[in-house]
């Protein structure tokens, strides 16, 4: 169950709950774990395709190679960019400050990770009143 207290902001009672924090703490493990995999697809294929780019099929014909790789690293990049996005929407929905920098990380860490990219949303949305 969430916890909750109000506080007075400009005369008018705020109830301050715990949905912007879970949401950033989730942004921000979506954004970890985007990050990690697209290191996963720079470092792995890029492997693969250096190993690849030098092989020919029996006819002559040089194979697959670096064309393969070359698209799944291309992934790899926006992959990188977004789970960035998804990390910096986190921070701030820690912090409570900027809100739509924080939804955007939502938005970014449903691309990223589906289940707690949509978890985050949700509380991020739900909670547009206790950012600054």
């Amino acid at each position: 169950m969430l916890d909750s207290t109000i506080i007075q902001v400009k005369g008018a009672k705020m109830e301050r709950t715990s949905k912007p924090t879970t949401a950033g703490i989730l942004n921000i493990i979506s954004g970890a774990l985007g990050i990690l995999g697209s290191f996963v697809y720079l470092l792995a294929f890029g492997f693969m395709g250096g190993m690849m780019g030098g092989y020919y099929d029996g006819m002559g014909y040089p194979m697959m190679g670096g064309f393969l790789p070359a698209i799944i690293i291309g992934m790899g990049v926006p992959t990188f960019l977004i789970a960035v996005l998804a990390l910096v929407g986190g921070v701030f929905g820690v912090q409570r400050k900027h809100w739509g920098w924080a939804l955007a990380g939502s938005i970014g860490a449903i691309i990223v990770f589906l289940p707690l990219g949509i978890a985050s949303t949700v509380l991020t949305s739900q909670s547009k009143r206790e950012f600054e």
